[in-house]
């Protein structure tokens, strides 16, 4: 079983060269990145970023009754499993690779770490969204908008 998952893991990266990814130039590996790819299908059919982390089951979930007041609620888990963990355990990856992402860590670390990685990779899944919108690599800093 370890040969064949070799095997199928170097006919993905042979593939994944082939084939232009923008998720890859995040650094994240190209299972990751073809589990997000497979896993969210066209993003053209959400609407904007927040939709598409919706998707991925990384918002907050809403919790009201009566006249409580809405504090901090944990994600809603909407969405495929398989693409949160995805997500999750690209957040990790980014957060030792790109400066931008540790800082997200770094701002939300007093609360735990499992709550700081969920706000990395909410602030991920915004930003696969626009690089497959776009169909663009990962830059530190976006383009510049033309008029």
């Amino acid at each position: 079983m370890e040969k064949q998952l070799k095997e199928v893991n170097v006919e993905l990266r042979k593939r994944m060269t082939e084939t232009p990814n923008p998720i890859t130039s995040l650094g994240v590996g190209p299972e990751l990145a073809e589990t997000i790819l497979a896993e969210s299908g066209d993003v053209t059919m959400f609407a904007g970023p927040e939709k598409y982390s919706a998707f991925c089951g990384l918002d907050p979930s809403e919790h009201t009754s009566g006249d409580s007041i809405q504090g901090h609620t944990p994600i809603s888990k909407r969405g495929s499993p398989l693409l949160r963990w995805t997500m999750s355990m690209s957040a990790i990856i980014v957060c030792k690779k790109h400066h931008d992402f540790n800082r997200i860590f770094e701002r939300h670390a007093h609360r735990g770490y499992r709550y700081a990685m969920i706000a990395v990779a909410h602030k991920l899944a915004r930003v696969i969204w626009r690089l497959m919108k776009n169909n663009r690599d990962f830059t530190k800093r976006p383009p510049k908008r033309t008029a």
